[in-house]
């Protein structure tokens, strides 16, 4: 009797758990859907709080705040203010070092975090390009070197590219070609999961249009 008993409260447990589990990849899935989506600032915003909601509740996941910082860093480029962007990247930083601590998807956060040192230079590029571009491209060498297959090291390369002058190296003959891989990196690349990381597809097309102009 007493190991019956036993046995019915370890499934009601593995049950709780298991709604649990699919509750927290069922409210991330939708909150990631809409992220890909938006391009409403008070929306972002509303999404940065709900990622960091779901974080406070699984202090164990990391993508929680993954995506809060990710949500952190298109608020700073979605603003018409320049000057308010330190503030969402400060967030999106802090976010970061969180993830990063709990030892997942190296190369996932050193991208983002590159993704977030672009962002900065989007304040001043005269005064901050050179030691903000300098930080995005050792993350993203690094994460490089942790994942050749992942497709937003070369998104983001050659986003950075795109955007910086011809005479410093820039412009779309260098960029194209990394773009173009991103593209086919992306074409065979499989998340781990339905929420992993798998932003910067939309800009690659984007971007492809611009190198065929």
């Amino acid at each position: 009797m007493k190991t019956t008993l036993l046995s019915l409260v370890s499934i009601l447990i593995a049950l709780s758990l298991s709604a649990q589990s699919d509750k927290y990849i069922q409210t991330m899935e939708r909150n990631i859907a809409q992220m890909d989506t938006t391009i409403e600032l008070s929306v972002m915003q509303d999404l940065a709080n709900r990622f960091i909601r779901v974080a406070e509740a699984e202090k164990e996941q990391w993508l929680p705040y993954y995506y809060a910082a990710y949500a952190n860093i298109n608020l700073a480029f979605m603003g018409d203010d320049p000057t308010k962007a330190d503030a969402f990247l400060d967030q999106a930083d802090a976010q970061l070092k969180i993830a990063q601590a709990m030892d997942h998807a190296k190369d996932e956060v050193w991208l983002l975090q590159a993704y977030a040192a672009q962002a900065r230079i989007m304040v001043d590029p005269m005064t901050r390009g050179q030691k903000y571009g300098s930080i995005a491209g050792t993350l993203i060498e690094q994460a490089r070197l942790e994942n050749e297959e992942n497709p937003r090291v070369y998104y983001l390369t050659g986003q950075s590219l795109l955007y910086t002058p011809e005479m410093w190296g820039g412009g779309k003959a260098a960029a194209c070609p990394y773009i173009k891989q991103a593209a086919e990196k992306y074409e065979v690349a499989k998340p781990v999961t339905t929420i992993h990381p798998n932003w910067g597809k939309r800009g690659v097309t984007l971007f492809l249009k611009m190198c065929d102009e």
